[in-house]
């Protein structure tokens, strides 16, 4: 299998891994299923993910965590 490169130029992060995935024939995947599927493996403490370490910080401020 050939994996195709993709730019994010006008495009979000998701719209691009939405449009990889039906490339390859992955039809019908919501982003809230999709979510759900990958957060269970995610290491929250260790994202490289600058706007997810915001979003996680920022909330972390309003529980104040």
């Amino acid at each position: 299998m050939t994996l195709r490169l993709y730019t994010l130029r006008a495009t979000s992060s998701w719209e691009t891994l939405d449009k990889l995935l039906k490339d390859y024939g992955y039809q019908g995947l919501f982003k809230t299923q999709f979510a759900q599927q990958i957060a269970p493996n995610m290491n929250v403490e260790n994202n490289r993910s600058k706007s997810f370490q915001v979003f996680r910080d920022g909330i972390r401020k309003i529980v104040k965590y």
